[in-house]
């Protein structure tokens, strides 16, 4: 009693028609007066299914699918009339070709749907994955790049402001060097002259002294002329050894 049932198919692909068409029903609106049909146009048509992007229509009048002919719903509450689509299968092509009154016949190929939908599918999601990543790397990239770049802000701001602080110390050095300088200059040249007033006023001295020695010389020997007495001449020795002592002391 086992093995009486079959699972999902080995394969799930199938043919499809390529490129994809879509088979519209009931554009068909009235008949004129020569019996012909009325009905919407092509770029009528291809202006009701704009969301869609189709590029081309043509059109045939013959037998529908079972689905419409099952089921037909020609008209909305209202009075309009309810276009019925459908995607085109092999057979949908062979009777529209056979309708296709005094017209080229529509070209198409059988192809894989596997191949041509599901593959691209899943290209598409992969391409959506790695968009995604992409962006998601473009948006951290820029994260970092503006971190980055407010860092760098930071630390241009710090380095202007170090800059300008150096700047400012260094002026400030240089203003204390010129006043040191300056002091210095002040200090030598008062130093210089405080000796070289020494040295005049030494000088001054020593020639007064000179001068006030040649007077007491002179005025010895004038003594020692006038004063016959040995006594006299000695108290007249000591009295200038002793003047010459005192201007020596006050020279130095």
């Amino acid at each position: 009693q086992f093995g009486k049932w079959k699972g999902l198919r080995e394969s799930t692909d199938r043919e499809i028609v390529w490129p994809p068409m879509v088979i519209v029903m009931n554009t068909l609106l009235e008949k004129d007066e020569d019996d012909k049909w009325l009905g919407m146009g092509n770029q009528e048509l291809l202006e009701y299914f704009s969301d869609y992007a189709a590029t081309k229509a043509r059109h045939a009048y013959g037998p529908d699918r079972d689905t419409w002919q099952n089921r037909r719903v020609p008209f909305l509450p209202g009075g309009k009339r309810q276009l019925y689509g459908f995607l085109a299968r092999k057979e949908d092509m062979e009777t529209f070709n056979r309708h296709c009154q005094g017209k080229s016949r529509l070209k198409y190929e059988m192809r894989s749907h596997n191949e041509m939908v599901v593959a691209q599918m899943k290209q598409m999601s992969e391409d959506n994955q790695q968009l995604n990543y992409l962006k998601n790397k473009v948006v951290k990239t820029e994260q970092r790049s503006k971190v980055v770049e407010e860092t760098l802000g930071v630390i241009t701001q710090k380095l202007r402001e170090t800059m300008e602080e150096n700047i400012f110390v260094r002026s400030k050095a240089k203003e204390k060097h010129s006043e040191y300088e300056e002091e210095m200059k002040s200090q030598e040249k008062f130093f210089h002259d405080q000796i070289e007033n020494i040295h005049k006023a030494t000088e001054d001295k020593e020639s007064e002294f000179e001068r006030l020695l040649q007077e007491e010389r002179a005025k010895a020997r004038q003594c020692d002329v006038d004063s016959g007495t040995t006594e006299n001449r000695r108290l007249r020795k000591e009295q200038v050894q002793r003047f010459i002592e005192c201007q020596v002391k006050d020279v130095q």
